[in-house]
Order: structure tokens, then sequence, then C-alpha cells
């Protein structure tokens, strides 16, 4: 991404026009492009430039257009970009997790609930009075490992 813009240089004149430029730097060489020059060029109004290109007036009063516009352009481009390719993705991210976290929830609270209802009567056969022709053993209880309860 890019770092913030710079301010804007004193006016010099180029040709004849008479300019103003800031700059920004990438923070990883080449992987800013999509995203916009890395200069910026404004006409301006300048006081005692010579043909040479130096300003004699070194104060930091300089003379610009005000037209704005176009001065926030990258840096919106920049916020997009980011909103775009970082932050929707980690929306959506965000939304599945949640979402997954709720069924699960909602899934071992039912279970939960199910497993802990208590039969009136017991099931509980002892043993002793079962028949040696009963081939069958008499389950007392269904249990099922439950990975709520852990």
């Amino acid at each position: 991404f890019y770092h913030p813009w710079s301010e804007w240089n004193a006016c010099f004149k180029r040709s004849d026009d008479e300019i103003t430029t800031r700059n920004r730097t990438c923070s990883e060489k080449g992987e800013c492009s999509h995203l916009g020059e890395s200069v910026q060029y404004k006409k301006c109004m300048c006081t005692n430039c010579d043909d040479d290109g130096d300003d004699d007036d070194d104060d930091d009063d300089h003379h610009h257009d005000d037209d704005h516009e176009d001065d926030n352009d990258d840096d919106r481009k920049t916020v997009t970009f980011y909103l775009s390719y970082v932050g929707l993705p980690l929306l959506a991210m965000l939304f599945v997790m949640v979402t997954l976290v709720s069924c699960c929830y909602c899934i071992c609270k039912k279970k939960k609930s199910s497993n802990t209802v208590k039969p009136l009567a017991t099931t509980y056969v002892n043993s002793a009075f079962e028949t040696p022709l009963d081939s069958k053993p008499r389950a007392t209880r269904n249990f099922v490992m439950d990975t709520c309860h852990k």
C-alpha cells in the first residue's frame, strides 16, 4: 500500500506552466501500480519563479489552485482497494464463523437437553431374575458419547 502523500512542494516553472508536485512511496516496491500514480502534479501561481525551475520564495506560503477534487482520488482508490480486497473477505469469514459457532451451540444445547431427561421408571433389570432361556442381554440404557459434554 501507499504511504500518505507528502506536502506540496514549492511552485516551479516547467516549460510554460507553473506547477507543484507531491509524492508518496509504496511500502512494497511494484505492488502499488494498480492504486494510481505515486506523483501528483498541480498547476499553481508561482511568485518569483526563475526560468530554470527554482523558486526564489523559500517560505511555505505557496499559491495553489483550489481544485481539490483530484487530490484525494488516489487516496480513495487505496481505501476502495483495502475495503474490497481485504475488508470484505474478512467480513465474510467472520460471518461464516459466527454462523458455524451459533449452529454448533444450538445443536449441542439440543443434544444436552435431550440427554438429561430422566425416565420416570428405571429400566435396570437385575440379572438374578433373568431366565436362562433368555439369550438376549437386556440393555439398561443407550449411552452415546457426546462431544458437547466434554
